[in-house]
């Protein structure tokens, strides 16, 4: 017999009759793979919540088993990894198309407006957080952003007044740091009639 082989032996018992057993090996590989086979056992008895028995006849898995390891395991995985992958891509369009018509409160500061869109302020006497003006240009108007895709830098703010004859106001957010820069006046009417 060589080192490697591990096919059974016949032995003979007391009683006179024969048995089967296998050589107990010292063997790395066969000693790993019997920890291998012993650790895949019990993970299909926990799967499955059928006991393996001496009986190799039980030990089979029926089709029933598989179809019910399938259905509620499986399944439920896919339902998972799909809605988790819909919900992704749900995400991506929503930060991706520009935002229409969105109100401004009174809470809101400009310079975290930065997604692509139109956003509009109805009259208040509150004046915004970092708003072009300080007076009642900056208190009713809409504001458009423009963001060329960088994210966080490089982004155009618009702000079109809605009294006195709409004044136009811009700035831009760039640099490293980015820091936003002065609101410019682009139009003002007033200037327009001289």
């Amino acid at each position: 017999m060589s080192l490697f082989d591990i096919s059974p032996w016949i032995v003979k018992k007391k009683d006179g009759t024969k048995k089967q057993v296998f050589p107990q090996t010292s063997i790395k590989g066969v000693i790993g793979l019997e920890k291998e086979l012993t650790s895949i056992k019990a993970v299909v008895e926990n799967l499955t919540g059928k006991k393996f028995d001496k009986n190799y006849q039980n030990n089979f898995l029926t089709k029933k088993d598989l179809e019910d390891y399938v259905t509620t395991n499986q399944l439920t995985q896919s339902t998972t990894n799909s809605k988790a992958y819909a919900d992704s891509i749900v995400a991506t369009l929503k930060e991706s198309l520009p935002t229409f018509n969105q109100q401004l409160l009174d809470t809101d500061d400009l310079n975290n407006f930065k997604k692509n869109g139109t956003y509009y302020r109805k009259y208040s006497d509150t004046i915004l957080k970092n708003a072009p003006t300080n007076d009642t240009d900056s208190k009713v108007g809409t504001l458009i952003v423009l963001n060329s895709g960088n994210g966080q830098t490089d982004i155009t703010q618009i702000f079109i007044t809605t009294v006195d004859n709409s004044k136009v106001y811009i700035r831009g957010l760039s640099g490293v740091p980015a820091t936003w820069s002065e609101w410019r006046i682009l139009s003002d009417p007033k200037e327009l009639s001289k």
